[in-house]
């Protein structure tokens, strides 16, 4: 608009030839002040848009923090979870693998494959899932780690790093936090099995379910050549790798073939337990003295000598109060002693529910009735000690042991 002011001028100067100063000044006063306020709405506007990129900005920045305090745990669950036994979790934590973990991490899921790790910084490493797994203990819940890739110069350096050094993973963010521990899980007090695959089964489907203690008992009618071998304690426990010495025979072999045996059963717990998401391995024992009040700690005890010892501490008002034990019978809708195991199971207000489950060849008549016995003798408002029905069906020994921990799942869990 100022190329208007100059014919304006000219047009002032031709109606008053002497030029009046006054009219020029002011229009050219006017034309200055117009040009001064375009620049200060000009200074306005830029100075708005700067406070608002900077507001976007903030935002952007306080978003990226929130992100990286916070996580969504469908994030973490294709992550391949492995289990630590002797190692605390703890942030910064590192955590040494073993060499089945690292063959496993190296040659199955080829975690380091065409990959180079990344530096990334420590403060956005909380986000991130390249090269990283999950691990728990059973103690301190569960833990996303970062897998530590060896130094590689070469080619055969490499393969031979992969095949031998361990990987390490340092604990980065905690996932769950140890929800409970196995006095709250059903337990099972039951007579081994001769066939060690139905073995492994049992032990896998009960520790998906959430059993937290299997206790190998003597029965009358189990295999004669699990029950002669079944002279010491035998401990199948996570806890430290010298286990190994309190193996017993269960099976019938050399000490070493019958460590070895154990030892699959153990694996098979600890696998199964990673597979579905559990926090805890359960405890695979012959060992009593935390059930009741046993004599001899190391001696492997029968299912009548565990009953009868049972009854006698719950007489003494001790702390197996708290416990519950569930006597499992076949063809029990001809007993009057026997109850649904679900209904059994919703009058509980016990922590913790010990299901006795019978060998391959069954009850003997012995064994039943001492257990019409103590069910008649604690038939009271606690009812500590019940004889209940799985169904009309005559299970097998693993079938029954899935079942019973199957509706406790349903029930109480």
């Amino acid at each position: 608009m100022c190329i208007v002011w100059p014919r304006l001028l000219a047009l002032l100067a031709i109606i008053t030839p002497n030029g009046s100063p006054d009219v020029t000044a002011l229009v050219w006063s006017s034309c200055s002040h117009h040009k001064s306020s375009g620049s200060k709405l000009k200074h306005r506007r830029a100075l708005q848009g700067t406070s608002i990129r900077s507001q976007i900005d903030g935002n952007h920045i306080l978003k990226q923090q929130q992100q990286q305090t916070s996580y969504d745990p469908q994030t973490y669950w294709k992550l391949p979870r492995l289990y630590v036994q002797s190692s605390r979790l703890a942030e910064k934590y590192v955590v040494a693998l073993s060499p089945e973990q690292t063959h496993y991490l190296t040659n199955v899921m080829r975690f380091f494959k065409k990959r180079k790790q990344d530096a990334e910084d420590t403060s956005t490493i909380s986000t991130s899932t390249k090269h990283c797994v999950r691990l728990f203990n059973g103690q301190d819940g569960e833990w996303l780690a970062k897998v530590i890739a060896p130094i590689e110069d070469n080619t055969k350096q490499r393969k031979r790093q992969r095949n031998d050094a361990p990987l390490e993973a340092e604990c980065i963010l905690q996932l769950r936090k140890q929800q409970c521990s196995d006095e709250e899980q059903p337990w099972i007090i039951m007579a081994p099995l001769k066939n060690q695959s139905r073995m492994k089964l049992l032990i896998e489907k009960c520790t998906e379910l959430g059993v937290g203690r299997i206790i190998l008992a003597k029965s009358d009618r189990m295999d004669g050549s699990v029950l002669s071998s079944m002279s010491t304690a035998a401990t199948i426990a996570p806890s430290n790798d010298s286990s190994n010495e309190l193996m017993d025979n269960v099976y019938g072999k050399s000490r070493e073939e019958d460590n070895v045996s154990m030892d699959k059963l153990r694996i098979q717990a600890i696998e199964a337990s990673e597979q579905c998401e559990r926090l805890s391995i359960p405890l695979i024992t012959t060992d009593v003295s935390s059930l009741i009040d046993a004599h001899d700690a190391a001696a492997v005890l029968s299912v009548k000598e565990i009953v009868k010892l049972w009854s006698a501490s719950l007489k003494r008002e001790s702390i197996y109060d708290s416990k519950k034990l569930l006597i499992c019978r076949e063809r029990g809708e001809q007993s009057t002693n026997v109850v649904p195991i679900l209904d059994a199971l919703r009058e509980r207000d016990t922590k913790t529910v010990v299901f006795v489950v019978g060998p391959e060849g069954g009850w003997s008549a012995e064994e039943e009735a001492l257990f019409d016995e103590v069910c008649l003798q604690s038939d009271g408002d606690e009812k500590l000690i019940q004889c209940v029905s799985l169904g009309s069906s005559v299970l097998r020994a693993e079938t029954a042991c899935m079942m019973a921990v199957g509706a406790w799942s349903l029930v109480c869990d």
